[in-house]
């Protein structure tokens, strides 16, 4: 994130004549093939079709107040959907605790049910976002990002409350049933692995197919209106891949063979994607591209990782391990086997520097120097930051003024002649 941040602060600047830049000086001479010549006039359409619609929204003109309640609106239908998606799994959890506790034998449906209702709201609940943001009328850019972090706030209370009511289950019930409890992670994985490669060859494959050889037998035409080809939604694949990311960092610990399991998914995944992006996919109608959002993903998923962290230390923490079986049995906690493990196998010497590192001694004057630390290096990037935007403004009077010469160099010659 630091690297692409100096590399965006170096390159960044604000074009003039955009559209000539674009047009005339866009062109890769170093090209050698057709298909990459191909690939490049599509790339450069692409960047002529973002500031098009960059200037259309510079044009924009709506009410204040319209807009505002809109806004307004569409915020509260997305609160409400992710209040009542938490809310739903937490009571298919609680429900599924009860129906083990009632019945000695559950269904295929019963043992199953909280992995599929978790992996149906994630994949209906961001096509339901995408239909609220037409009502915010914000830039495309912002619009697009608005949509992400909702889907990342999605998938993050799905992931929460799933592993809250898990860890509920746990401390309620024995410990046989804690660990199938535990499983669980894996069970979602495994669904949402289903789903995503139904949802592919179903609603692209199939819907491509209909597309493509049904066109003639209709009064109008599949390819320009409903229900033509499925676009392939990067920003939204990339976020999918984030919130498997976040299913590996949380629940690893629990079940061990997670992240070997999604290893596999997620590499078969990615062929299965290839070959729809090839042949029923069109590219998507968004047109800022996600290449301009590196640091925006990388920031998700570093949040996705924080916040994924959180559940796995308050269970080292707070919950008592197994008795009878796993590694760390016969502990009274599971942090306690890194104090005995240093006391045992460790020399004593060590054992005594460990325990002055960790003392209030050196570790509160060690947090503090961090704090200043920090602070310090905030500081220099906001001089730079201010530094760079001067500079930028300096560029930018300059070409100013010498576009008036040009203009007034042009006028002298055609007085002259």
């Amino acid at each position: 994130m630091a690297k692409n941040s100096r590399l965006s602060l170096a390159s960044a600047s604000d074009e003039n004549f955009t559209f000539c830049w674009r047009i005339f000086c866009a062109w890769d001479y170093l090209i050698g093939n057709p298909e990459a010549a191909e690939s490049k006039g599509a790339a450069i359409v692409n960047n002529i079709r973002e500031a098009i619609v960059e200037e259309q929204e510079k044009k924009k003109d709506t009410s204040l107040a319209v807009l505002i309640s809109l806004r307004i609106l569409a915020n509260i239908l997305v609160l409400l959907s992710l209040a009542g998606s938490i809310y739903i799994i937490y009571f298919v959890v609680d429900r599924s605790q009860k129906l083990e506790q009632e019945k000695p034998e559950l269904t295929l449906w019963e043992k199953n049910e909280v992995s599929v209702v978790v992996s149906l709201i994630t994949m209906i609940a961001p096509s339901a976002f995408e239909l609220v943001a037409q009502l915010e009328m914000y830039h495309p850019r912002t619009s697009l990002r608005f949509q992400l972090a909702r889907v990342l706030v999605l998938y993050l209370g799905n992931l929460y409350s799933l592993i809250i009511a898990l860890l509920d289950k746990v401390n309620s019930m024995s410990m046989a049933s804690a660990a199938a409890a535990a499983a669980e992670m894996l069970k979602l994985s495994i669904i949402d692995m289903i789903f995503t490669v139904a949802s592919i060859l179903l609603i692209d494959f199939i819907r491509g197919l209909v597309v493509r050889y049904l066109s003639d037998c209709c009064c109008w035409d599949l390819e320009s209106k409903f229900p033509e080809y499925g676009e392939f939604k990067i920003a939204e694949n990339v976020l999918h891949l984030i919130y498997n990311q976040g299913m590996i960092w949380m629940g690893a610990f629990f079940s061990p063979c997670l992240p070997a399991f999604n290893v596999l998914k997620l590499v078969g995944l990615m062929y299965l994607r290839s070959w729809a992006v090839l042949t029923c996919n069109v590219p998507h109608q968004q047109v800022f591209r996600a290449s301009r959002s590196n640091n925006f993903y990388l920031a998700m998923l570093l949040f996705m990782l924080f916040l994924c962290m959180l559940p796995t230390i308050f269970a080292i923490v707070r919950y008592r391990p197994s008795q009878h079986c796993g590694p760390f049995s016969g502990q009274e906690k599971i942090y306690d086997i890194i104090s005995e493990t240093i006391a045992n196998d460790f020399p004593l010497w060590f054992s005594k520097v460990m325990g002055y590192v960790t003392s209030p001694v050196v570790a509160l004057p060690a947090l503090l120097l961090l704090f200043m630390l920090i602070y310090y290096l905030q500081a220099i990037a906001r001089s730079l930051k201010f530094t760079n935007n001067q500079l930028r403004m300096q560029l930018q009077t300059e070409r100013t003024e010498d576009k008036k010469k040009v203009f007034q160099l042009a006028a002298a010659l055609n007085v002259t002649d």
